[in-house]
């Protein structure tokens, strides 16, 4: 899940954002010599296009709209972490309700995001984006990506999980043992794209080669961008440009995360008579049971 900042023409970064697409739709190949629009101004003006006259194409964007969005399912490695164990031994000749003690550990998560293809957005352009997950302890994992450099950023901090006093009804002549653990995600690997969506329209200022009149077409900026794409010479554009509808496309960016995070915490109760390694043939309760707790969480 990712918050979206929203540009307008009068924003003093809307020029900043701007620049991005303008790049990319006005580029010349150093290999061929051509321009990315070339074929596109003969199509949209039916080939009746002044190649000597240099042509103005503005982009006029409505809107401009930041945000990231998940490139493909996170993997996750997952591994328990011991928390630690109580003997629950009960001789008083009739079954008892006996209580451990509190079981708490720390661990370090760790985040790290790393933007590997930039939008060139303007310095000041961050955006902050939660890993999609579904957390039972109600921990949100995020990380901020900023669009403008490729750039890592890694944040540490120390969570202690603690989990209150448990109560378990143990038979005479038995014995509980209580353990409780730590379901931590490790090594959660993910991929992002960093998404500047533009809205509007593209202004084509040209010459007419049978008219020699000066011209003025509008064209909407989605069907601009579908069309460029459509060359062979352009297709290089494709990881960067993508047609979303007639006026509005997409610039890419991308970026990565890795994630090491506590989910959820579990209480793990056997019971055995006292004499023996063997379980219960006819325990009080289940010979062995498990259930989830709802930890009390601290950040340092």
């Amino acid at each position: 899940m990712a918050k979206t900042r929203t540009i307008l023409p009068k924003d003093k970064d809307y020029n900043e954002v701007l620049k991005e697409i303008v790049d990319l739709l006005t580029y010349r190949n150093p290999e061929t010599g051509k321009d990315t629009y070339t074929k596109t101004i003969d199509k949209f003006t039916n080939n009746d296009y002044d190649n000597d006259y240099n042509p103005g194409i503005i982009v006029a964007a409505d809107k401009i709209i930041l945000s990231i969005k998940e490139r493909k399912e996170p993997i996750v490695a997952d591994e328990y972490l011991y928390m630690g164990t109580n003997e629950l031994a009960n001789n008083s000749g009739k079954p008892q309700n006996l209580t451990s003690s509190t079981f708490s550990k720390s661990v370090a998560e760790t985040t790290t995001n790393e933007t590997t293809h930039s939008i060139d957005v303007g310095v000041e352009t961050k955006l902050e984006y939660e890993i999609p997950l579904t957390f039972t302890l109600g921990v949100q994992v995020s990380m901020e990506y900023g669009y403008s450099k490729t750039e890592i950023k890694t944040r540490t901090e120390t969570v202690t999980y603690s989990i209150s006093p448990q109560t378990v009804l143990v038979g005479d002549g038995e014995t509980a043992y209580v353990t409780a653990k730590l379901l931590a995600m490790t090594n959660t690997d993910g991929e992002v794209d960093l998404l500047a969506t533009y809205s509007g329209t593209i202004i084509l200022d040209y010459r007419s080669i049978s008219t020699k009149k000066l011209m003025q077409k509008t064209i909407p900026l989605g069907d601009w961008v579908k069309d460029v794409l459509s060359y062979d010479d352009n297709r290089w554009l494709k990881e960067k440009l993508e047609y979303v509808s007639s006026d509005t496309a997409y610039v890419y960016g991308k970026g990565n995360y890795t994630a090491n995070y506590g989910t959820k915490t579990i209480i793990d109760v056997q019971i055995r008579k006292n004499d023996t390694t063997k379980p219960v043939e006819q325990p009080l309760s289940n010979t062995s049971y498990s259930y989830e707790v709802i930890p009390d969480i601290v950040r340092e």
